[in-house]
């Protein structure tokens, strides 16, 4: 009989025993002796009557569960096998067979469920009890489909035993089992399901909690908005299983803030550490949590707390640093937490330790963390015991004076991979003990390295932002000790300036010795470096505001926080340092504010530290801040850099201004000799290496400087040019033209150029000094940079004004003989090539070429908007930088002055601007010279698309700037070429710019 009630008895043992339930010993005689008088062996579906009359004689019988588990299995095999069979048989017994099925189904599902949680309670059976709670939940979820019209209570206890299979069987799956979501999300669903037929018990609302907690955990999902009501019900029982419950559920809530929102995760971390407190307080049961589990968990609370918490400065609380350490560190909590996070606590503790020169301590965390990663594959924190084991052997050998120790452990540290962070710190503070150890040549030679490594460093991941300010402070302060020597080494100094901006931009807190360091840094950058312009171009004024304000923000920072009898550092030398920047500034620019920040720091010094010296700071800024006569002169100004020569200069300076007065009353040849003497006595203040006049120091960028009126009665500037003898000869001579064509104009033009007063040859045989005079003013780049930082009006008016002049120099330099045409498709192509591929830069150039050439050629300006000066003492425009030996198309030396920046919109309305600008433009021009305003508004748009790649691939080429305000303005420029490239692959009127941009721009 293959329906056998005795063969099915044995197939369900069978199946137990495969699965690791152990059946009682005397099972199957308690079967035969509760079927009497049916004889077992003789029951089967080929007789429903006696089978039917033999299950109600067993569901009237006492077994244990699995007892139970075996008869009412094989029963309910046999009814599901052969129903139709058994129908008429239930019929004869007055009996309903479905809901028999029903009952039968209800009794099996809870004897394994029953069985099944009884069993998770012992490592040997949790395996065999996890197998009974997954065929109770099968069995459970098929009964709540096939009987809809069960009682609530009914339900709700079938919902139940599901949620609590769900949640116990989820346990032992591993995190990514592509079935555990689903399980989850099912037992969820049958727990809310649960509580809604009116299950509000603890037990369930325990079991919810953990189902949402565990589906949030793996999907990140907001879960927790689903188990409200368990949440607020089990917050007032005494349990501590529900309080641990209600600590993860708070704690999983903090961990999902976004690290940058750290305020709004406190209230939960509060939260939590209260419920695992009281969780930790109350009694415990064999049901409840481990209280090894709820220490480890209430350490990785304050680990938290500690990682994500933190003062206005990000100063973290080292109260919670020890309170994780506390409880990770209890034997307990060994099977619970992670040993790899409480070396990475144990490595902060020693970071501390050693901050405060406890090195014995940071050797006990560091030994400490060791051990516990002996066993730990974690390659970030091993690189991180590695680091800090090389820091606590520097600073234990600083503590005993050993200098071969630490001569050792620092070339070690400095060896380091990049991979491994290093103790940045205890390096920095090695270094500046051996330099007065070593000789220069053998410290040098080590702590350049080492500088090399920390600087490294600060791109490391593991370091969070306040970590990354704290190394870029180190090896600012290293970069400082090693090149800010005498002679200073220009590339040296730059390195310190730039280690130093990244400090000071990058950490919370800055001291005010390190801002000091800082001022010093870029005050020596800034004598150091000539300009290459014939004005200062906004990144050499940056570097001197850099100095100022560096200084400045020391003193103050010292003035607010001072902490110790003596400042930390010279208070005195600050405050004279800002009055030199503040008086190079003000004869630079003409403005008079830089005047009074320096006389705020000697003030702030003053109250600090009396010194005597402070009066000859006072007394420079009295003599600069005198006032100042009306100019009587309508020279040409400049916006020069480097050492201006003050009024107590000696008397060959004198002399050269007076040879000079006398040259002004003089007229024809004889002014012109006597300015050329006057030239020749300028040169010679300045020998023929200076820097600041550079030659061959700087080939191809040989530099300027100026000397300022001694008397500043007519605010005057001499201007000395070191370039190459053509250069110079040219641009006398262009410029001696342009004042002979502005003299000879019928009617005021509105701009003006430098007075020429000669060319002195020096010893280089190819270099000469092109000497000229001119007034302060600004460039139209420095206008627009204040503008568009929202510190001044709008410049508009002075870039159409320049673009008037431009047309003037094109009409007057029209005169000269033909010139070589330069080649800018070509140009242009290989820019192109430097952004994008070779073909995408070559079909750019193709589309643009007939666009941007033209027959018409006029003379190179390179009219970007520093070459434009507007004065501050007559309120006009002064054209400079004339020494172009090339000519261009027409139109595109107005694109460049209107698009080197982001004045004009990229709107309708923004190209009706520079359309207008344009027909100004070409009023200047002679008729002959002419276009129509479609060709005008074509050519602007393929000049603007030459002037974004132009200047993308120059930016790309170059560095973007030493000071803040260099590194701004070239931020500035390159997020208008980037636009500019973009929109006029789309918006573009002519087709062929259009395609030309389009080309460029996927790749740009």
């Amino acid at each position: 009989m293959t329906n056998s009630f005795a063969a099915a008895v044995e197939r369900v043992a069978s199946e137990l025993s495969a699965n690791d339930v152990q059946l009682p010993s005397q099972w199957l005689n308690q079967i035969r002796s509760a079927l009497r008088p049916h004889d077992m062996d003789g029951l089967s579906t080929d007789d429903p009557d006696e089978l039917i009359a033999a299950h109600f004689t067993l569901m009237s019988a006492r077994f244990d569960d699995v007892t139970t588990i075996v008869f009412s299995q094989a029963m309910a095999d046999l009814f599901a096998a052969d129903a139709r069979r058994m129908k008429p048989a239930f019929l004869r017994a007055r009996k309903n067979q479905f809901m028999t099925r029903i009952v039968l189904g209800r009794r099996l599902a809870s004897r394994y469920f029953h069985e099944g949680r009884r069993r998770l309670g012992q490592a040997a059976t949790a395996t065999s009890g996890a197998w009974l709670l997954d065929r109770s939940l099968r069995l459970n979820v098929s009964l709540l489909e096939l009987d809809d019209r069960a009682t609530p209570n009914v339900k709700s206890m079938t919902q139940s035993q599901i949620a609590t299979s769900s949640a116990h069987i989820s346990r032992a799956m591993a995190r990514d089992d592509p079935r555990r979501v689903p399980l989850l999300r099912s037992g969820l669903v049958h727990s809310s399901a649960a509580e809604r037929n009116g299950d509000l018990s603890p037990d369930h609302d325990g079991y919810a909690i953990e189902l949402a907690l565990r589906l949030h955990e793996v999907t990140g999902e907001d879960t927790f908005a689903r188990v409200a009501g368990p949440l607020t019900r089990a917050r007032d029982v005494d349990s501590a299983t529900l309080q641990g419950l209600i600590g993860d559920v708070e704690f999983a809530k903090a961990a999902a803030v976004p690290s940058h929102e750290a305020d709004r995760a406190m209230s939960h971390l509060i939260e939590a550490l209260d419920r695992y407190n009281r969780a930790v307080a109350l009694p415990r049961d064999d049901k409840g949590a481990d209280i090894g589990y709820l220490l480890a968990k209430r350490g990785r609370c304050y680990a938290f707390l500690y990682e994500r918490g933190g003062d206005a400065v990000g100063r973290r609380d080292t109260t919670q640093l020890n309170r994780a350490l506390a409880d990770w560190l209890d034997p307990r909590t060994a099977p619970h937490r992670h040993d790899h996070e409480v070396a990475r606590l144990l490595l902060a503790r020693a970071r501390l330790a050693t901050a405060r020169s406890d090195t014995a301590a940071a050797i006990a965390d560091v030994s400490a963390a060791a051990e516990l990663m002996s066993s730990q594959d974690r390659p970030l924190v091993a690189s991180q015991l590695e680091g800090q084991t090389l820091g606590t052997a520097i600073e234990d050998a600083l503590d005993h004076n050993d200098l071969d120790a630490v001569i050792k452990a620092a070339a070690s540290a400095a060896s380091l991979p990049p991979s491994t962070p290093v103790p940045a710190g205890s390096m920095t503070k090695s270094a500046l003990w051996l330099q007065g150890r070593l000789t220069r040549s053998d410290w040098e030679q080590l702590a350049e390295p080492m500088l090399d490594r920390i600087e490294i460093d600060g791109a490391h991941p593991a370091l969070l932002a306040s970590g990354r300010g704290h190394v870029a402070g180190h090896a600012a302060r290293l970069a400082r000790a090693l090149y800010l020597t005498d002679p200073p080494e220009p590339a040296g100094v730059l390195r310190a300036v730039e280690l130093s901006r990244a400090h000071v931009s990058s950490a919370q807190t800055v001291s005010a010795a390190a801002l000091d360091g800082a001022s010093r840094a870029a005050y020596a950058y800034a004598r150091l470096s000539p300009s290459a312009d014939d004005v200062a171009s906004e990144d050499d004024l940056g570097i001197w505001i850099d100095a100022l304000l560096w200084g400045l923000s020391a003193l103050q920072a010292e003035q607010t926080i001072q902490t110790r009898v003596e400042p930390a550092f010279d208070t005195t030398a600050c405050a004279l340092r800002l009055v030199d920047c503040a008086l190079q500034l003000s004869a630079l620019t003409g403005e008079r504010s830089y005047l009074t920040t320096a006389a705020d720091g000697l003030m702030i010094a003053g109250a600090l530290t009396p010194d005597v010296r402070l009066a000859a700071g006072n007394a420079k800024l009295a003599a600069a801040q005198q006032p100042q006569a009306p100019a009587r002169a309508s020279k040409a100004p400049i916006a020069g850099n480097l050492p201006t020569i003050a009024p107590d200069q000696p008397q060959p300076v004198l002399t050269a201004w007076r040879s000079l007065s006398d040259a002004d009353r003089l007229t024809g040849e004889a002014a012109r000799i006597r300015r050329q003497e006057a030239a020749c006595q300028f040169c010679e203040l300045t020998v023929a290496g200076d820097a600041s006049l550079g030659g061959k120091q700087r080939p191809g960028r040989r530099g300027v400087t100026t000397i300022q009126d001694p008397h500043r009665i007519a605010q005057q500037l001499v201007v000395l040019k070191r370039v190459d003898r053509a250069a110079a000869q040219r641009e006398f001579a262009a410029i001696t033209q342009l004042n002979g064509w502005l003299a000879n104009s019928a009617t005021p033009r509105g701009w003006s150029v430098p007075e020429p007063l000669g060319v002195v040859d020096v010893e280089d045989p190819e270099d000469s000094v092109f000497v000229m005079r001119r007034q302060p003013g600004h460039t139209l780049s420095h206008h627009a940079m204040e503008y568009l930082d929202g510190r001044a009006p709008n410049p508009q008016r002075m870039f159409e004004a320049a673009a008037q002049a431009l047309g003037d120099f094109h009409t007057a330099m029209r005169q000269e003989s033909a010139t070589a045409a330069e080649d800018v498709t070509q140009s242009f192509r290989r820019a192109a090539r430097q952004l994008a591929s070779v073909d995408a830069a070559d079909a750019a150039a193709a589309e643009l070429a007939p666009v941007l050439a033209s027959p018409i050629q006029l003379a190179k300006k390179d009219a970007h908007s520093g070459n434009w000066l507007w004065s501050t003492v007559t309120g006009g425009l002064i054209m400079i930088d004339v020494e172009g030996s090339t000519t261009r198309p027409v139109v595109l030396e107005l694109a460049t002055l209107i698009d080197d920046l982001p004045l004009f919109s990229l709107d309708p309305d923004g190209w009706n601007q520079r359309v207008r600008i344009g027909e100004h433009y070409l009023a200047a021009l002679p008729p002959q010279l002419s276009i129509g305003q479609r060709e005008l508004r074509h050519r602007l748009e393929a000049g603007a698309l030459n002037v974004a790649v132009v200047g993308m691939a120059r930016l790309l080429r170059r560095t973007w700037g030493t000071s803040s305000r260099g590194i701004r303005f070239a931020q500035l420029q390159h997020g208008h070429y980037r636009q500019l490239s973009t929109h006029l692959a789309t918006a573009a009127t002519n087709d062929s710019v259009r395609r030309a941009a389009a080309a460029l721009s996927e790749q740009v």
